[in-house]
């Protein structure tokens, strides 16, 4: 008797543990509607002017700050989930072969210091060609990994090329969890936005080789 007695405990426990673990999904994906609900209604409110205009004041924020890459490419990820209504974004530059997260943003970013493949995929064929690419749907391109895309509930993105010194170094990443969700103008918001990272990287190796040869005179 007392032998049942523990199963029993031991199947409640384990149905609350089940129940637990469908609870904590079920708040994520309700947390996740909730975001997308707040982003769509961001994007209703920011035209296309109104986009390129806070790209301009990011441009303007950017050159007021000390040349800090880090904090620049954590800003720029940032403001474009905010600027285009996305659910996510990233940016990964290349290091010591891999490419690697250095800021990411919104619901679906990749977590920091992820590894991005520089070889397959969207982001791959964007550093192979150095040109913006589109994405409308995940599940119907086959230039996407779509299990990684699946993974971070992706259905959409735009991919833009970093540069530095005319070198293909990167990728600057915006994703949405909707299919069909960016055209052709978000691309070339994205564009600018990639553009502002690859002067920042610009300006970055600069300073530091400025304090390198002044640290070896002084």
């Amino acid at each position: 008797m007392a032998d049942l007695d523990q199963d029993r405990e031991s199947s409640d426990e384990g149905k609350q543990s089940v129940s637990s673990g469908g609870g904590r999904e079920k708040l994520q994906r309700l947390l996740l509607s909730a975001f997308v609900h707040q982003q769509e209604q961001l994007r209703k409110e920011i035209d296309h002017t109104g986009r390129l205009a806070a790209v301009l004041s990011i441009q303007q924020e950017i050159t007021s700050r000390e040349p800090d890459l880090e904090e620049v490419l954590t800003l720029v990820s940032n403001r474009a989930v905010t600027i285009l209504g996305a659910t996510g974004s990233a940016i990964a530059l290349q290091r010591d072969g891999t490419m690697v997260c250095r800021a990411s943003g919104g619901a679906t970013g990749p977590a920091l210091g992820a590894h991005l493949s520089a070889e397959f995929g969207l982001s791959g064929e964007c550093l192979r060609t150095g040109h913006p690419m589109l994405c409308n749907n995940v599940e119907k391109d086959p230039r996407v990994d779509t299990a990684a895309a699946q993974a971070l509930g992706i259905r959409s993105l735009i991919v833009a090329p970093v540069f530095h010194h005319r070198t293909t170094v990167g990728v600057f990443e915006v994703f949405s969890c909707e299919a069909d969700f960016f055209d052709k103008d978000d691309a070339h918001v994205v564009e600018l936005l990639g553009g502002m990272i690859t002067t920042a990287i610009s300006y970055s190796s600069e300073f530091e080789a400025k304090q390198t040869l002044q640290s070896e005179r002084t």
